[in-house]
């Protein structure tokens, strides 16, 4: 239609085989939308809903779409990362272990 200009939503819906995003269909998909959510199954078996990783899930809408809670949960996810990979109470120090507290709170108030 020359001369007329607007825009396609989609919403494609992928599944990854073991989580693996970096397979060749996941990241078509990703190159050509605005952004993905990425669902865990083991944060959904854990009670959290939605089951969203914040660490891979992004928007390329920017910071006008995200709201404090967001924007928290984001900043504290990498302690979380390390919270399932390490058995941290029995070697941190008071700090870091205060910190993974607030995490795990956080946490809290998304389930």
């Amino acid at each position: 239609m020359k001369g007329k200009t607007g825009s396609l939503t989609a919403l494609p819906i992928i599944e990854t085989q073991a989580g693996d995003v970096s397979a060749f269909v996941p990241t078509n998909v990703i190159s050509i939308t605005d952004g993905q959510i990425f669902l865990e199954t083991n944060l959904f078996n854990a009670g959290i809903r939605p089951a969203v990783n914040p660490g891979i899930s992004v928007s390329r809408v920017g910071g006008a779409a995200t709201d404090q809670d967001h924007e928290k949960t984001v900043r504290w996810y990498p302690y979380r990362s390390g919270h399932s990979i390490v058995n941290w109470q029995r070697s941190l120090s008071l700090h870091p272990t205060l910190t993974m507290q607030h995490v795990s709170s956080l946490t809290t108030v998304r389930k």
